[in-house]
């Protein structure tokens, strides 16, 4: 609500997207989801740029390059944090930015604490699909695993469409 007038979600606007030439879907989405809104997603209009040129045509003008991307992770949406992020996502926040992840993998605990005693199963964001049988994997037990030495496919970065690493 907005001073009581109605719900601003529904007022036209206009909205400008960073999703680039890969992520029409997105676009779509989003603009399904909001009908009356003017959705423009420049980045997916030709001349199509790679991330590579989109990164060096900012620095050209003087843009900061993110920590996101000097870390090796392929996009800066969620502040390198996201629920859909697959294993190999949430295994490279933990190698370099221990502090983020803890931060989620506490939130985690609690978001399941509070669903449990509302009677809903389970809330973890990953899935541990070994063995053919799926189960919840939660952050702290991710955790453990690193720590104790388990390899994970580099390239399982998550369902959102987000793509692989770029180191």
């Amino acid at each position: 609500m907005v001073d009581g007038q109605g719900n601003m979600l529904l007022d036209p606007a206009s909205v400008v997207l960073g999703f680039d030439w890969s992520e029409h879907h997105r676009v779509s989405e989003f603009q399904n989801e909001h009908p009356s809104w003017r959705c423009i997603a420049p980045m997916k209009e030709e001349p199509i740029w790679d991330k590579c040129r989109m990164q060096s045509e900012a620095v050209k003008v003087g843009l900061p390059i993110s920590d996101a991307y000097t870390q090796g992770f392929p996009h800066n949406n969620c502040g390198k944090r996201c629920v859909r992020a697959g294993i190999s996502h949430w295994v490279h926040l933990l190698e370099v930015d221990e502090p983020a992840f803890a931060e989620w993998e506490s939130e985690e605990i609690v978001t399941d604490g509070v669903l449990r005693a509302r009677g809903i199963e389970s809330f973890s964001m990953l899935k541990d699909r070994r063995g053919g049988v799926t189960r919840p994997l939660y952050l702290y037990q991710l955790r453990e695993r690193v720590n104790a030495g388990e390899k994970f496919d580099r390239y399982d970065w998550g369902g959102c469409g987000c793509g692989g690493a770029t180191k």
